[in-house]
């Protein structure tokens, strides 16, 4: 499968060297806006994902640009029919991402967003636990680094899309209530800080999330709360989960080591899909991420 490459920064960088390793997809384009970035000179380095898709067959698209341009070019990639691997966050509003959600849904066009946490092999060991634990009670999440700083997109929506897409895929609704605190300097630097972030769903259940790029220590993990148990997922380890058989961290139940690459799953979801010609897109959800976004940003400059 030949693939076209939107972006070709840090994150575009870590999209080349994931494919790399995976022997049926390769990246044939790559598109940049200025400065030619140092990587191996096979890729066919081209300024205009227009021209391209109207002049080649491309078989997908992987956005991993600016997040300010994803609008406009998964627009162009809507107009050639061309499936689309779009990093997060979707789009930087909820009417933006209203638009493209409505238009993939319309043409039935492939559209993987790249939550890779929520894509992962691990993510979905927690799925399949759900219904031998219970009822979700609480969830608790920390992802918190030094940088990366984007000048481009405030952390809430940066960081804040894997966070808020996390609660709302694992409690399938809209919080009730939300509360939002930043607990870091800068307070007036929507590119900088640390945020303690609370929702409340039905049930008086919540989510409790702790992220943001100003922190010497860089951790991610996730605790989720059932009735009768308990999972923890250290995100940057390679194992995957550790089920617990009750809610006090004892009798250790099942420890589960899951080896994959970054973005892998994203990757290869999305090659499954075109390969296979099968309707996918996970642009739902990133409409109500954004929607609650927009909400965040707003009591934010309250």
């Amino acid at each position: 499968m030949n693939l076209c490459l939107v972006g070709c920064g840090r994150w575009g960088k870590s999209y080349l060297n994931t494919i790399e390793k995976i022997d049926s997809i390769n990246v044939n384009w790559i598109v940049i806006r200025k400065t030619i970035p140092k990587i191996d000179s096979n890729y066919k380095i081209v300024y205009d994902l227009d021209k391209l898709l109207k002049e080649q067959h491309v078989d997908g698209v992987i956005i991993a640009a600016p997040p300010k341009a994803h609008f406009e070019l998964a627009k162009i990639c809507i107009k050639y029919h061309v499936p689309l691997l779009i990093e997060k966050p979707f789009t930087t509003s909820y009417q933006e991402s209203k638009i493209l959600h409505e238009e993939f849904k319309k043409n039935r066009l492939i559209c993987v967003v790249g939550y890779q946490h929520l894509l992962s092999k691990k993510y979905n060991l927690i799925k399949k636990n759900t219904k031998n634990a219970g009822k979700i009670k609480n969830i608790y999440s920390i992802a918190i680094s030094e940088g990366p700083f984007r000048k481009d997109v405030s952390v809430v929506r940066d960081w804040g899309s894997h966070e808020v897409a996390l609660a709302l895929d694992l409690f399938e609704e809209i919080p009730k209530l939300i509360e939002i605190k930043k607990v870091k300097k800068n307070y007036t630097n929507i590119y900088k800080g640390l945020f303690n972030l609370q929702m409340q769903f039905s049930g008086k259940r919540y989510f409790n999330s702790f992220f943001g790029n100003q922190s010497s220590i860089k951790k991610q993990e996730l605790i989720v709360e059932y009735d009768q148990g308990l999972i923890f997922q250290d995100k940057l380890s390679q194992y995957g989960n550790v089920t617990i058989s009750n809610s006090k961290f004892l009798n250790l139940k099942e420890i589960i080591e899951i080896n994959t690459l970054p973005l892998e799953a994203s990757l290869k979801i999305f090659y499954n899909k075109v390969e296979n010609s099968s309707y996918f897109a996970n642009t739902r959800l990133s409409l109500m991420v954004n929607k609650v976004l927009d909400q965040i940003e707003v009591k934010l400059r309250s």
